[in-house]
């Protein structure tokens, strides 16, 4: 399950940091008044759509509402699907050589089954919407989003 919470940890970074290149364009490309600069209206108004869409995917696994350096607020939220597979491989770091009981085994089955769905649907929008978008920047000589490759599970090697 390491390998599976660090394809999720890596895929909320890349989530994130993809958030902040958007806003920090738009910041770029929006004068004081607001208005945005005409060379660059295209692309900001293409950019508006996928902001929408990362954050979307975000918060779908790691809930915004939520803050998670503080233990009482997450009473005011389900916990959000991080918490919940990161919060299943942490009981069974320490079950001390344990294996799972068979409710935690139908458990993990059902959260992996949800984090390969999420991957899925990364791993498309970068290959669709992400790569239409940096080749609509790259043609604006606008900064294209860094996405990287797309996720997999890295299998455990095993000696």
């Amino acid at each position: 399950m390491q390998n599976e919470v660090n394809a999720l940890n890596e895929m909320l970074n890349r989530l994130d940091g993809m958030q902040k290149q958007l806003a920090a364009f738009r910041r770029t490309a929006t004068s004081e008044s607001g208005d945005e600069k005409s060379n660059y209206a295209s692309i900001l108004s293409q950019g508006k759509p996928l902001e929408e869409k990362l954050k979307n995917l975000k918060d779908a696994v790691y809930g915004s509402k939520v803050q998670h350096d503080v233990a009482e607020d997450d009473i005011h939220e389900l916990a959000d699907f991080h918490d919940q597979f990161s919060g299943m491989a942490r009981r069974l770091g320490f079950a001390y050589g344990e294996a799972p009981t068979a409710l935690e085994t139908e458990r993990i089955g059902e959260l992996e089954k949800q984090l390969n769905d999420y991957l899925k649907k990364y791993n498309e929008l970068i290959q669709s919407d992400i790569a239409a978008y940096n080749k609509a920047a790259f043609e604006a000589c606008a900064p294209t989003l860094f996405a990287g490759e797309p996720i997999a599970v890295k299998k455990p090697v095993l000696p």
